[in-house]
């Protein structure tokens, strides 16, 4: 059993400057930097860092796989103002949870299916705040199963391209599907890396570690860009 420990308690945002060519690889982008401090410190476990194809989120197959289950344990037919998949841990491409939000006779409701260790769907909760006002931001739906998922691995491939080659390693942490009132799609991800060169501390049985956080999104035409 090895294990990360990532800190949640400092982050540093930097503000960086894409190339004016768009054939020149993408060496800087806006990115968020975990620092670890071993005083305030969130403990997260991986058995290993090898992860089957029908579970890695960055594989076809692994990208069929996540939406069958949804599509399953939610319904195809099951209408969503949004929907989220996200790793199991850090660093890691392992399919740990999908969550979906909808309305259901005017309540905001969400409900998780968890992927791993074992599958298992979690009882639907209403939002803790209800109310008008946030109720009428949440208009929009569409059918789980007119989501796109297929595109994924392909569009994830195009934003490691993007990432300066400084870094390695790179995951994907969350994909979100969003509908707004007018019923427009809207998609953004997260990646994280490891930075070349940057190597990991071992305390006993634990290994501390960094990683960095890349934002992307798909603009009206389905091309990758970075999150603002």
């Amino acid at each position: 059993m090895s294990y990360i420990l990532i800190n949640k308690f400092l982050f540093l945002f930097h503000q960086l400057f894409l190339p004016s060519q768009n054939t020149e690889k993408m060496s800087k982008l806006k990115h968020t930097t975990a620092l670890v401090i071993a005083t305030a410190s969130l403990l997260l476990s991986a058995c290993n860092n090898t992860t089957s194809a029908d579970k890695d989120m960055t594989k076809p197959e692994g990208i069929k796989a996540i939406k069958e289950k949804v599509v399953k344990s939610f319904g195809a037919d099951k209408k969503v103002y949004s929907l989220s998949f996200s790793a199991a841990d850090h660093l890691s491409n392992e399919a740990g949870s999908a969550t979906i939000h909808y309305l259901e006779n005017g309540k905001d409701m969400s409900q998780t299916l968890t992927l791993s260790p074992e599958e298992k769907l979690q009882n639907a909760e209403p939002a803790l705040v209800q109310n008008e006002f946030l109720l009428s931001k949440k208009q929009g739906s569409i059918a789980i199963k007119d989501l796109n998922f297929d595109k994924i691995p392909e569009k994830l491939n195009e934003a490691f391209k993007l990432i300066s080659d400084e870094y390695e390693g790179a995951t994907l942490h969350n994909w979100n599907f969003d509908v707004d009132n007018s019923n427009k799609l809207s998609e953004n991800f997260t990646i994280e890396v490891s930075k070349v060169g940057e190597a990991s501390e071992r305390k006993g049985r634990m290994v501390i570690s960094n990683y960095y956080e890349f934002g992307f999104e798909l603009d009206e035409s389905g091309k990758v860009k970075a999150r603002d």
